[in-house]
């Protein structure tokens, strides 16, 4: 059934939207899969598939949403002015950095099945490659267009 689902994403994806942006991001998909399943087969000595990766990938983002839609709602009672204070913003971050750095590592202990060390270190790792390379790429690309 995974994979019924996951053919009629991509599927849907190409037909919706543009086809730079839709490659751009099954690209950008596939290279994040490929450094989760590097970096785990590297870190924690673990061999997992390309579609186990794939899942801990989209694990990682659904616990995000989670973490995002319950800071929004404790955040929809907020007086206004607490917004417009650049001090508190800052403060009221670093809370939204550990719930985002908690839910991959959720994300990857449940979909790759380690233990919470190497899921640690495999989410800050793989984030960092996989985000210096989409960088590096995208960087590139608009110096040589």
């Amino acid at each position: 059934m995974s994979q019924l689902l996951f053919a009629l994403f991509f599927l849907a994806l190409f037909v919706f939207a543009p086809f730079k942006a839709a490659a751009t991001f099954t690209g950008a998909i596939f290279l994040a899969a490929l450094v989760v399943q590097t970096t785990t087969a590297s870190i924690s000595r673990v061999n997992v598939s390309l579609s186990d990766s794939f899942k801990a990938i989209v694990y990682a983002c659904f616990f995000t949403a989670v973490a995002v839609f319950i800071i929004y709602s404790f955040m929809v009672g907020a007086p206004r002015s607490l917004f417009a204070n650049t001090t508190v913003m800052a403060a009221a971050s670093l809370p939204l950095l550990v719930l985002q750095y908690g839910s991959f590592v959720l994300g990857f202990k449940i979909a790759l099945g380690l233990n919470w060390l190497h899921a640690a270190i495999v989410a800050v790792a793989s984030t960092a490659v996989t985000s210096g390379a989409i960088w590096f790429i995208t960087k590139m690309a608009t110096t040589q267009a």
